[in-house]
């Protein structure tokens, strides 16, 4: 593990997965992460079970997204030589990034 991208979606994630695997990095975003290890995170989110880190990141070059947005400072512990990456955006405007068009919220 190289790079853990621990900004949120919407703040220019799938940007960043571009570049890294242009960049040649094997980029775990949020479909490596849920659905080749879907078992594993489903007893993480369900019971309560520690990510095991080490197990589902060990042939990724670079994480971004849910889960590993959430658990960062765990890969980061297993895995201290990677850097960091923090996308952000302005608040509003991340905010409306979620917004469905014309669906009514109240």
């Amino acid at each position: 593990m190289k790079v853990i991208c621990v900004g949120l979606q919407k703040t220019g994630t799938k940007s960043i997965c571009t570049a890294l695997r242009y960049l040649g990095f094997t980029v775990f975003d949020w479909e490596e992460q849920i659905f080749d290890f879907l078992d594993h995170w489903v007893d993480v989110f369900q019971n309560g079970a520690q990510p095991d880190v080490k197990r589902v990141y060990h042939n990724a070059d670079a994480a971004l997204d849910i889960p590993a947005n959430f658990f960062w400072e765990k890969i980061l512990e297993a895995f201290p030589d990677c850097k960091v990456l923090l996308s952000e955006r302005e608040e509003d405007s991340w905010v409306k990034s979620f917004v469905i068009p014309n669906l009514s919220y109240t």
